[in-house]
């Protein structure tokens, strides 16, 4: 008897391309999973401060910010306006604000 290999029959992956092919997945999954919660800490943070300055009724003071950012950014100050700064591992969220004395006035994404 003959030991011929049977036609149509697939050959098994090697097994280190399984391995690459499974790393690649989970480090994909972590870089997505980590943009979208950086942006949405981003988004929701710029909502909130949008929002409460558009309310005329209730301004926004620097003091109350802290209980709106979400996240960790990192804050560079200036004189009248502040730079906030989300970091992903693909990019960069930021979110501009001026100030006039104590009170928030203006925001803008960048």
């Amino acid at each position: 008897m003959h030991n011929a290999p049977e036609q149509g029959a697939k050959k098994p992956l090697m097994p280190i391309y399984r391995i690459v092919l499974i790393v690649f997945v989970i480090v994909a999954a972590i870089v997505i999973v980590s943009e979208l919660r950086v942006r949405s800490q981003w988004n929701a943070t710029y909502n909130a401060i949008a929002s409460q300055i558009d309310d005329e009724q209730k301004p926004l003071a620097k003091k109350d910010l802290e209980k709106l950012i979400q996240g960790s950014p990192r804050r560079e100050p200036n004189k009248n306006q502040e730079l906030f700064i989300w970091s992903g591992i693909l990019q960069k969220y930021r979110m501009r604000l001026h100030y006039s004395g104590e009170m928030v006035t203006k925001i803008e994404s960048q």
